[in-house]
């Protein structure tokens, strides 16, 4: 990609696979239709008497991620993620904004919550919130 070029993200790239490893499966079912990366950080108040501006700093990173995913049968990955949620185990994924692996995205083990969705007419979506599993080999870091 050239410098300057938009970033797509039909583009980007999802891969999962087993805590404590480089996440090697690749969404090849392409059910994740959405990714949303969400990066907040815990403050702490760092005003002192006397001073005029009340002030916060950042002192810890919170970074999470929402995925979308349709579900298809036989799909590898909703079942790993219904895996690592039932078992309340981490698991590794990667939510890559280039092609091929390319870009910059959180790489490391998370815990997830799911939702499923049953609409009376469409497909059955599920909604994976993961959270970093800072317990782990693995911890999120940006890259």
């Amino acid at each position: 990609m050239a410098d300057g070029e938009n970033r797509i993200g039909l583009n980007g790239t999802f891969r999962f696979g087993a805590a404590g490893a480089q996440p090697a499966s690749l969404d090849t079912y392409h059910v994740v239709q959405d990714v949303t990366c969400s990066m907040a950080a815990v403050e702490v108040n760092i005003t002192g008497r006397g001073d005029t501006v009340d002030g916060d700093k950042p002192i810890l990173l919170q970074p999470q991620l929402t995925i979308k995913a349709s579900s298809k049968e036989g799909d590898p990955l909703v079942a790993a993620f219904l895996a690592a949620y039932t078992t309340l185990t981490p698991i590794v994924a990667w939510a890559c904004e280039g092609p091929g692996d390319t870009g910059e995205g959180w790489d490391g083990d998370w815990y997830c919550t799911m939702n499923r969705e049953e609409p009376l007419k469409g497909i059955v979506n599920y909604t994976i919130t993961l959270k970093p599993a800072t317990d782990s080999t693995r911890p999120p870091t940006w890259g």
